[in-house]
């Protein structure tokens, strides 16, 4: 079910769930990814239901793949729904997912409560300030996206600087956003504006 799901090849994907004997947590959940990953966000939900119908108890990747599901077919509302009836309880990793849902399709009322959740549950995670203070950034608030940095800095919470690694005649270089130590920074700055 997931190496077809994976390979967009849903009919494949579902005739192998139906051809399944026993349905436990693991198939369900494979086959609601399927239907998330290729954009049947309805028919991922559907799925869901039907699973809790047969009284299959969903887990943490199954929330994840509705939300995926829900995300890809701009379905907050009901994300949103799912989330806050969880049967698992609150989790910062399933407010994190519809933050990012949020952030993709815009929805600043939706993503500030969910990143409000995210603050509650995992304090020091700078994900949430970073993604909430995108979305205001793209709505034109700017004045909002600069309390939520301020907020992150006066929580003491710090984001890690992107970095890359590439390497070179068997020698591994680190390069770090922001940077101004590296060795050989200056040929590399003239080299890629070259």
């Amino acid at each position: 079910v997931n190496m077809y799901g994976k390979c967009g090849s849903l009919n494949d994907a579902r005739h192998a769930f139906d051809s399944m004997a026993q349905l436990d947590v693991v198939s369900w959940n494979g086959m609601i990814a399927a239907y998330s990953q290729n954009g049947h966000g309805k028919e991922a939900l559907d799925l869901f239901q039907q699973m809790q119908l047969k009284g299959i108890a969903p887990d943490m990747i199954t929330f994840i793949s509705i939300l995926s599901g829900c995300s890809h077919a701009g379905r907050l509302d009901e994300a949103e729904d799912v989330v806050n009836n969880m049967s698992l309880g609150p989790y910062a990793e399933v407010w994190m997912s519809l933050l990012g849902s949020c952030r993709v399709h815009g929805d600043l009322e939706r993503g500030t409560r969910a990143a409000e959740q995210v603050f509650q549950l995992d304090p020091k995670n700078p994900a949430p300030f970073v993604l909430l203070s995108n979305i205001y950034a793209t709505a034109g608030k700017w004045d909002a996206a600069t309390k939520v940095r301020k907020a992150m800095k006066d929580r003491g919470v710090k984001k890690m600087p992107g970095c890359s690694f590439i390497e070179v005649k068997k020698k591994v270089h680190e390069f770090v956003a922001g940077d101004k130590l590296h060795p050989q920074r200056e040929a590399i700055h003239a080299e890629l504006k070259r």
